[in-house]
C-alpha cells in the first residue's frame, strides 16, 4: 500500500515490490489530497514510476472520519481519473466516537453513519456511477491515537447491530489497592454484568455461535469469575463487528 505524498525511497521500495511480485498495489488516497489541484497530475505520476495502470491498482478513497459536512462522495469520485478502469474502488470512513466520555451509564445506541451513509449512496438502483466497496474502522475512532499511559478506561462493551452501535457503559473499575474508594466504586465485574444484560435481550444478541467475539461475550455471562480486561472485550467487540458487516456486505442485493 502506498498514498500520493510518501517519501521518493519509499515509492522507489514500493515500485521494486511491485517488480517482484507483481500483484500491484493498493493507492490510498485521502479526500484533502483528492480536492488538490495536482491530484490527477500526482496519480500519473506515480503509476508512471510503478509502470502500472488503473487495473493493477486497488483504489482507496479514505475519509477517515466520517462528519456529515464532508464532502459528496460521488462528486468525488467524479474527480478520479478513468474511475472504471480501477482493479477496486473502495470508501473508508468511521463514524464510531473519539471516546466514550459523552455516553452514560448504562445503554447507549449510536448510529452507524459511516454504514448508512454508503448504503444510501451506493445501492441506489437509478444510479449509473461505479459502486464504490465499503470499509470503516470498526468500534475505533477513524484517527489513532496513542491510548493513555496507565490508562483506566470504564469497563465497557462495543457492540454492533445492523444499524447502530450499542455500548454498555460502566465505571472506571477500582484498582487492586484503592481502599478508599473500595466500596464505593466496582470493579471488572462490569463486563459480566454487561454481558449478562446483553444474553438477556435475545432481540439484541447474535447467536453465541455468531462469531468468536459472540461466543467470548456469552462466556463472561455465564463465568463470573473470569472478568475479562479492557484490550480482550475491545478484541471480541472488533470480532463480533467484521462479522456483522462482513455478513451484510454479502447479503446486500448487487445489481
Amino acid at each position: 500500500m502506498t498514498g500520493l505524498n510518501r517519501r521518493n525511497e519509499y515509492q522507489s521500495a514500493v515500485s521494486d515490490m511491485v517488480h517482484m511480485d507483481r500483484r500491484g498495489i493498493c493507492l490510498r488516497v485521502l479526500t484533502k489530497e483528492l480536492l488538490e489541484p495536482r491530484f490527477t497530475q500526482k496519480v500519473r505520476s506515480l503509476l508512471k514510476k510503478c509502470q502500472l495502470d488503473e487495473s493493477n491498482v486497488d483504489l482507496l478513497l479514505d475519509f477517515q472520519t466520517f462528519d456529515p459536512q464532508n464532502p459528496d462522495v460521488k462528486n468525488l469520485l467524479g474527480s478520479i481519473p478513468n474511475l472504471r478502469a480501477w482493479r477496486s474502488l473502495t470508501i473508508a470512513s468511521g463514524a464510531f466516537p473519539v471516546d466514550l466520555q459523552n455516553c452514560e451509564k448504562g445503554s447507549n445506541p449510536i448510529p452507524r453513519h459511516d454504514w448508512l451513509s454508503w448504503k444510501t449512496q451506493f445501492f441506489d438502483e437509478t444510479s449509473n456511477q461505479r459502486r464504490a466497496s465499503f470499509s470503516d474502522y470498526t468500534i475505533q475512532y477513524g484517527f489513532y491515537k496513542e491510548p493513555v499511559e496507565h490508562g483506566n478506561p470504564s469497563a465497557s462493551i462495543r457492540y454492533t447491530l445492523e444499524d447502530k452501535w450499542l455500548v454498555m457503559r460502566g465505571e472506571v473499575p477500582r484498582g487492586k489497592i484503592d481502599y478508599e474508594n473500595a466500596e464505593r466504586r466496582p470493579a471488572r465485574e462490569q463486563y459480566n454484568a454487561h454481558a449478562q444484560l446483553l444474553c438477556e435481550d435475545t432481540e439484541i444478541l447474535y447467536d453465541q455461535d455468531f462469531s468468536w467475539g459472540d461466543a467470548f461475550i456469552y462466556e463472561r455471562s455465564v463465568n463470573r469469575e473470569d472478568h475479562g480486561s479492557p484490550e480482550i472485550l475491545l478484541r471480541a467487540g472488533i470480532n463480533h463487528h467484521m462479522t456483522v458487516v462482513s455478513r451484510q456486505i454479502t447479503n446486500l442485493a448487487g445489481p
